[in-house]
């Protein structure tokens, strides 16, 4: 949201499916693509490893992450929504 001008919202939501968790991170930023534009101006050494890592710790608990554009009713983006899912054992 840091390129976002204006107002800025963030709503996470979870979500018990079963023995899964879902969890829904939605927000009204700029959008990846534009996200990743911005990150065109970042040192060349700099190496984002957060989702990749987050990925695999899902894949090792049978989680998965999905992630999309929010598409606002003039068609264009609006936001991203980022879904992960995973396994929740009770006790």
């Amino acid at each position: 949201l840091s390129a976002k001008e204006g107002e800025k919202h963030i709503e996470v939501r979870f979500l018990m499916r079963g023995r899964r968790m879902q969890c829904t991170v939605t927000d009204n930023g700029v959008g990846r693509t534009a996200a990743t534009a911005r990150k065109v101006r970042r040192p060349a050494s700099h190496k984002s490893v957060a989702l990749d890592v987050t990925r695999q710790r899902l894949k090792a608990m049978k989680g998965r992450l999905d992630i999309s554009d929010v598409i606002g009713d003039n068609g264009a983006v609006a936001g991203t929504r980022i879904e992960l899912f995973f396994p929740v054992e009770s006790w």
